[in-house]
């Protein structure tokens, strides 16, 4: 590390925030400094001098790094950790402990002068090394994203050399670290998790074990995306095509590294030219995963990513250089290949991720070429009404994907029925089951990992005189142990997923006192889950809005609530009304759910344009404050005026205000400064004929 920050200091004068010497902080200063932060020769190139040092800087840390650079393994981290554990024991207590041995005097396999009478959980060795694992995985996952801006670099300034400024050993190293992180990814996803017995303790450490393996095994996927993107701008930039594992590149490979190069060059053309063949062979990849935590695969879940991963680039990206039409298409094919290729168990989409990026950059596209139409800007109509002609096909898609997710577990309740079943239930079972131990999220999500039969199976065997559970009498004789599962599932899956309003309704109300009154509650996440689902389908407008917004049209953003204010009014209504009828009906009032009903589908975009003063403010804040600055510190003071939620955690708005705070803070990072300088596309503005053109080819298939 002493070695990075040297190099610092001998390439420019870049601040340093008292221990801010993390190697990933460190690393993209240095980068950036060395790159010269998009500073140019007389032809335009970046100059061979900070290609030199590039190649150097990786020359050094590959000497200095130590096991960092190489990919970790179980073991290997074992051995470490244990050789340090023992050498601190050695340095403090092994004078005063030479030639003494222990001695369990009580035999009883406990080290301790008291006995405290709760079985011991089985040890978890890997909760011993997961920091260790964590921190060289985010090492490497750095080194891999280092490699590619590199190597853009030296494309950017076709300054590689014959050796190829280092990058074919970057391409060699990038392949092996990416075979030993497979094997890595094999021998974490088969560790074992020491079983629960079925107590609430043992239940609630199993599900503390669980995540903390899947976030492990999460990060060993990240890092893996990392590495093979890194390896695939590597082998573009170098000519390669050959296989970057013992397995086959997918035939879409090369392909892609064509439209990358055709996008990087502003080739408009090039990419229209090759987008349709590309997507002809990138249909058949899967774009759906199971969870880890619903039985999913590692491999399969990291080929979908790096799927998606594709794709984030593309419909990102292809708007700037004008291809709106090329663009939708594309979140079609995606849609189609959802369809084609469902996985084995519950699916997990991005897709909703997907269409935002898109639908925001081509908006953003059209908003930025609006400035050079007629008339002179301060007239939004022109851009508005586009705007909702563009918005059309977007939306009908975005509906369409809709309609095959389920938004609340409650969803599954078809018709009256089921639900008069389900709230029978409850009220016979409920204050049995449902008592205050029970009902803690860590506990829920145990059982619901674990599995419900296993839990009805633990009842079973651990009866409990003081406290019968009147399920386990009428279990397969007054109801079917399928039925019971049914409810059981959908009662706390709607928990977890709603466990801000149960606390909300388990604070502020005497019902929660007991467990058969739950139905009440879940009256109000019903209502709530309809609410979502209209508001979901309003996403996209929400969308536009917001670009709008953070774009600096005001007047734009004004008009196109007025319309969606106007489009909303009576479902808002009628939701307030329901709303009424059961706080009536169960003499509960919700503040939670209140608070989302009376946002009548627009409150949120009021709150886009506060967020939108967020960056300029941020500028004007050295300075002591402006016009902007002064404007976001009266709205929020309004905002502050108005209590929301219960008084249990931060109010949503206050967390979307901090969450606008880091987004700019992070784009004007290193990496982020870094990134768009080397990576940058060619923007290219349309004129209203042009969108109008593609607009009425809008439907046709991409040639």
């Amino acid at each position: 590390m002493a070695l990075l920050v040297s190099w610092l200091g001998q390439a420019e004068d870049i601040p340093l925030d008292e221990g801010d010497y993390s190697f990933h902080n460190l690393a993209l200063r240095w980068m950036l400094s060395v790159t010269g932060h998009g500073s140019t020769d007389s032809e335009g190139l970046l100059t061979a001098e900070s290609s030199a040092l590039v190649g150097k800087f990786f020359d050094y840390l590959e000497a200095n790094a130590e096991d960092y650079w190489q990919v970790p393994s179980l073991g290997s981290i074992r051995e470490a950790t244990e050789s340090a554990k023992e050498s601190r024991e050695d340095d403090v207590y092994g004078a005063a402990y030479e030639g003494m041995t222990y001695r369990d005097s009580t035999d009883d396999n406990q080290e301790g002068s008291v006995l405290d009478g709760s079985p011991q959980e089985p040890p978890f060795d890997l909760e011993q090394e997961g920091e260790h694992l964590s921190q060289r995985l985010r090492f490497l996952s750095t080194m891999a994203r280092l490699w590619q801006l590199g190597a853009r670099h030296d494309a950017a300034g076709a300054q590689r050399s014959e050796e190829g400024s280092g990058q074919e050993r970057w391409l060699q190293t990038a392949r092996k670290n990416q075979q030993q992180l497979l094997q890595l990814l094999d021998t974490l996803h088969t560790f074992p998790i020491p079983q629960p017995e079925g107590s609430y303790d043992s239940v609630v450490e199993y599900d503390r074990r669980r995540v903390f393996k899947e976030q492990l095994v999460y990060a060993v996927i990240n890092t893996c995306l990392d590495t093979a993107l890194a390896i695939g701008t590597l082998q573009g930039i170098l000519g390669q095509t050959e296989a970057s594992t013992p397995a086959s590149q997918p035939a879409w490979d090369p392909l892609a590294t064509r439209l990358e190069q055709a996008i990087l060059q502003g080739d408009a053309a090039g990419a229209r030219q090759v987008l349709p063949e590309f997507l002809k062979l990138f249909q058949e990849e899967p774009l759906l995963f199971t969870a880890l935590a619903d039985g999913g695969e590692p491999h399969q879940i990291l080929r979908v990513r790096l799927a998606q991963a594709v794709l984030q680039a593309l419909v990102t990206t292809l708007p700037q250089l004008g291809l709106l039409r090329e663009t939708y298409h594309l979140l079609r094919t995606a849609r189609a290949m959802e369809q084609a290729h469902p996985p084995k168990g519950r699916g997990t989409t991005e897709f909703n991720q997907l269409f935002q990026a898109a639908y925001q950059a081509v908006v953003e596209g059209i908003v930025d070429s609006a400035d050079e139409w007629e008339p002179a800007a301060g007239n939004d109509r022109p851009l508005t009404e586009l705007l909702e002609k563009l918005t059309a096909p977007f939306l009908k898609l975005w509906v369409e994907h809709s309609q095959t997710l389920r938004l609340s577990p409650l969803e599954a309740l078809r018709n009256e029925a089921d639900w008069t079943n389900l709230r029978e239930f409850i009220q016979r079972y409920g204050r049995d089951l449902f008592h205050a131990r029970f009902m803690t999220l860590a506990n829920l999500r145990g059982i619901l990992h674990r599995g419900l039969g296993d839990y009805l199976d633990y009842l079973r065997d651990n009866p409990d005189p003081l406290q019968p559970v009147k399920l386990m009498d009428d279990l397969d004789r007054a109801i079917p142990r399928e039925t019971a599962m049914r409810h059981l599932q959908v009662v706390m899956q709607a928990l977890v997923e709603n466990y801000e309003e149960y606390k909300d309704y388990n604070t502020t109300t005497t019902q929660s006192d007991y467990g058969d009154n739950l139905h009440q509650l879940l009256d109000f996440l019903r209502l709530k889950a309809g609410y979502d689902r209209y508001a979901w389908q309003l996403r996209p407008l929400a969308m536009a809005h917001e670009v709008l917004a953070h774009e600096g049209r005001a007047g734009a953003a004004v008009m196109w609530q007025e319309a969606l204010t106007r489009g909303t009014t009576e479902a808002a209504n009628q939701h307030l009304a329901q709303l009424a009828w059961l706080e009536k009906s169960h003499g509960i009032r919700l503040r939670t759910i209140t608070d989302r009903l009376q946002e009548r589908f627009v409150k949120p975009l009021a709150l886009d344009r506060l967020c939108a003063l967020i960056e300029p403010a941020l500028s004007e804040a050295p300075q002591g404050g402006g016009p902007a600055f002064a404007r976001l510190r009266e709205e929020v003071r309004q905002y502050a005026a108005t209590p929301s939620g219960v008084g249990l955690d931060v109010p949503q708005w206050l967390r979307q205000l901090a969450g606008e705070v880091e987004r700019v803070q992070s784009a004007r990072s290193s990496l982020a400064l870094l990134a768009q300088d080397l990576m940058e596309v060619p923007v290219k503005l349309l004129s209203v004929a042009e969108v109008q053109e593609q607009l009425e080819r809008w439907e046709e298939p991409l040639e």
